[in-house]
């Protein structure tokens, strides 16, 4: 994101977008039709399904993917791709171990069939193939293949949304057309990408010393990682096992129409962002990136600032409109959602930040500070009987709190991050 490389990095952000705007795009112009051929409910069983995915995908490979745009030699990609297959394999292998025990002997209760449970580690597994393989095409700039990926998925799982509705598939029908749809992406993508690998030549020694070189990604980004999901799926959690899994499904239709403008944008300019930051440390143009860095996050923070609050008192109202009068309640949910999106929005894509400069330590620290008090708001609502506008509130309030800190360091000159 050099002054010298804004044409390229503009065109890449245009084309990530154009493919996300696309695959998230479809689903919600499908909305009005599947919130009336599926209940809350069960829209509340999928969203719980895909909390638990998100949550296992976050350490399903060690974030060993996220190294993958540092080296320079092809030998080196070529051996961390398979160390993060071989992780990602390991790792679901135990995952469906510990999910049959618990099918078996109901060790933890989940308000998911287990049929429905037995298919994680399966779809954990794709979702991390599809990780490796996207952070591969970043680095090599392969943007166009990213782009149609998203388009892919997007285009597959709605059209079999679609299709189990109809048929009446029900909650089954929704996870399955899920599944598939990063299932048909991840193999889109693997078949694009022009890189070939060399099962053959991998070395053991090459594998133990690639670990430890990159040993910062399981140590301090996996955890952070994880405990961003679990902060992410906190009010899932919550609501499934405090209220009810219908208020489960209204709180996933506000969450997923609220973050669309962030999946469409914040993600494609935090996918260019990374590569360009990398590069700016790597050929010490720190100065250039700081004033970027500074100038994007202010701009799109008054942005976003004017249209949330353009939109805030019309919510319910066009809930009810768009998805029927059942899910004027999501529109309710979505108002307190929006107080800590419009941050969330213009400082998540720069967090990257904190990866090409080697701080993940402190992004550790921040999302270990942010998850230890959302358990607190958890316990404390749980034992108070907390209502659910308040808990989303608090929850809110937490939320921005925590991301003012995180981008204190980023705007700061004098910081850690620019010396």
């Amino acid at each position: 994101m050099i002054s010298s490389k804004n044409n390229n990095v503009l065109s890449s952000v245009l084309m990530l977008m154009s493919g996300t705007a696309l695959s998230q795009a479809i689903p919600i112009l499908i909305s009005p039709i599947l919130t009336r051929l599926f209940s809350s409910s069960q829209f509340g069983e999928l969203a719980l399904f895909m909390s638990i995915v998100n949550v296992c995908a976050a350490v399903s490979n060690g974030k060993y993917s996220s190294s993958i745009l540092l080296p320079k030699k092809k030998q080196e990609i070529n051996d961390l791709i398979f160390l993060n297959i071989l992780i990602a394999f390991l790792f679901s292998g135990i995952l469906f171990l510990l999910l049959y025990t618990n099918s078996q002997f109901d060790l933890i209760s989940v308000s998911l069939k287990n049929s429905f449970l037995l298919v994680i580690p399966v779809v954990v597994f794709i979702v991390s193939l599809q990780q490796i393989f996207m952070n591969l095409a970043n680095k090599f700039e392969k943007y166009k293949p990213l782009a149609l990926t998203k388009a892919t998925q997007s285009i597959t799982s709605s059209t079999s949304n679609i299709s189990m509705g109809y048929l009446n598939y029900g909650s089954f029908g929704l996870i399955f057309s899920s599944a598939l749809g990063y299932l048909v992406s991840t193999v889109f993508l693997i078949n694009k990408i022009d890189f070939t690998l060399n099962w053959k030549k991998v070395e053991k020694s090459s594998l133990i010393f690639l670990a430890k070189r990159y040993k910062n990604f399981p140590l301090f980004t996996m955890p952070q990682s994880l405990m961003y999901q679990l902060v992410v799926q906190v009010p899932v959690f919550f609501i499934q096992d405090v209220y009810s899994i219908s208020i489960l499904g209204l709180y996933s239709l506000s969450y997923r129409v609220l973050t669309l403008p962030s999946i469409i944008i914040s993600t494609s300019i935090g996918q260019v962002y990374y590569k360009q930051a990398a590069d700016a440390f790597i050929n010490n143009q720190k100065e250039k990136l700081y004033s970027l860095t500074r100038s994007l996050i202010l701009k799109i923070f008054v942005i976003s600032t004017l249209v949330a609050i353009s939109v805030y008192s019309f919510l319910p109202n066009l809930f009810a409109l768009f998805f029927g009068e059942q899910w004027r309640d999501s529109g309710v949910i979505a108002q307190y959602l929006l107080i800590y999106l419009v941050p969330a929005f213009s400082i998540s894509p720069f967090t990257q930040l904190y990866l090409a400069s080697n701080n993940n330590r402190f992004l550790f620290l921040m999302e270990a500070l942010r998850f230890a008090l959302l358990l607190v708001l958890v316990f404390v609502g749980n034992y108070i009987n907390i209502s659910l506008n308040n808990f989303f509130l608090y929850f809110a309030l937490i939320h921005t709190f925590c991301y003012m800190i995180i981008v204190a360091p980023m705007l700061i000159k004098k910081s850690f991050i620019w010396r």
